[in-house]
């Protein structure tokens, strides 16, 4: 036994700042940007953040409606555990869309995929997805962050090399 305790799996979800403004950005510029920046902003109501670690792993996903939306499209490594933000804005490069979170962590090791992965053909896969509430599935993917079991992060994984 190394002691080293084990991964947990998440993912970090970004939604686009307003569907019918176009010339806000999209989710999948705020993913650029925040990966860019090794930083992802969370809420103080961000489901999970309390128990992100550093070594975690995270999958990243565009909800939404505009480009890469309902996709994986990157993975990275948590390098910190959540921390109040002093540092100003984190989510967003305008603006108009900049949103204070109140925590953040930082990321390493973020990789955008080859190709961004569909979540809606992989629901008959899924794990965390209860069987009975496929119809439903986009309430799983609220809240800025879910927990993932491990079988359902390597699926999307492997399919994004």
């Amino acid at each position: 036994m190394s002691g080293k305790p084990e991964p947990s799996f998440f993912v970090l979800i970004a939604a686009d700042a307003d569907r019918n403004r176009l010339y806000l950005p999209s989710a999948f510029e705020l993913v650029k940007y925040r990966l860019a920046r090794k930083q992802w902003g969370l809420k103080d109501r961000t489901r999970y953040r309390r128990m992100m670690k550093p070594g975690d792993q995270a999958l990243i996903y565009i909800s939404g409606y505009r480009e890469h939306a309902q996709h994986f499209v990157a993975s990275a490594t948590i390098a910190s555990s959540c921390t109040y933000n002093t540092g100003g804005v984190v989510g967003s490069p305008v603006l108009q869309t900049a949103i204070l979170s109140e925590f953040k962590i930082e990321l390493k090791n973020a990789h955008f995929f080859s190709k961004p992965v569909c979540a809606r053909d992989l629901l008959h896969k899924f794990k965390f997805i209860a069987p009975n509430r496929r119809k439903m599935w986009r309430i799983y993917f609220q809240g800025g962050a879910i927990r993932l079991k491990t079988v359902d992060f390597n699926l999307v994984k492997r399919l994004g090399q």
